[in-house]
């Protein structure tokens, strides 16, 4: 039987005590003490509510070899392999629900969706299967790759009008990470439900910005 009332003498003696102990340690000090039976999950739960800690430091660092002794390593050969059910004592029932429960070859998952499919997920983007197992990629790059090929590295997609269904040639445009932020920012007014209008605003942007820099090399 575990103990599982504290009174504010043990809350003190686990204060007192935490320090340097982990709650496995102090289990054994408080129950010597009191003669009581506290598990090391009490006196854990407890030592957090009271706000008793132990200062030490169970973070992994590197070189650290805590969990090593549990790990396959190279080489390592599980303890059943080659054993049949009859070695291992596993009993009738238990083979039945075993090989109920096992994926058969040519088996198809109930969520599997094949190379075609598309779902719009959490993001708000249309994504589309292209190849198994399970490689998708955004339905608007791919339309837009088709045409254009592979977008360049620091450039991007925006759907001009803002609406990420709307999945057209017309409505997306490629810009550079720099004009996106720039697009993004609240103060920005470039970005409209527009696309073409969307479109005009950003081209203007990029004229005066050109022009900016012609005039300061002219200088």
């Amino acid at each position: 039987m575990h103990y599982t009332i504290f009174n504010e003498e043990i809350d003190s003696f686990i204060k007192a005590n935490s320090a340097g102990n982990n709650s496995v340690a102090l289990a054994a000090i408080v129950n010597e003490h009191f003669g009581t039976s506290y598990s090391a999950d009490q006196i854990s739960c407890r030592r957090y509510r009271i706000g008793a800690r132990s200062g030490i430091d169970t973070r992994l660092k590197k070189g650290d070899t805590r969990g090593f002794g549990s790990r396959f390593r190279p080489g390592d050969i599980p303890a059943n392999k080659g054993k049949t059910w009859d070695e291992m004592g596993i009993s009738e029932e238990a083979r039945r629900n075993s090989l109920a429960h096992c994926f058969k070859k040519g088996h198809v998952p109930k969520n599997h969706r094949p190379v075609g499919s598309e779902l719009i997920r959490a993001d708000g983007y249309v994504w589309k299967k292209i190849a198994e197992p399970g490689v998708w990629k955004q339905k608007h790059i791919l339309l837009w790759e088709e045409k254009n090929g592979k977008i360049p590295e620091n450039m991007c997609l925006i759907f001009l009008d803002g609406d990420r269904s709307h999945i057209s040639l017309d409505n997306l445009l490629l810009v550079s990470r720099k004009e996106l932020r720039c697009l993004n920012n609240t103060w920005n007014n470039d970005r409209t439900a527009d696309s073409q209008l969307t479109k005009a605003n950003i081209g203007l942007r990029r004229l005066n910005t050109r022009i900016t820099a012609i005039e300061k090399e002219g200088r």
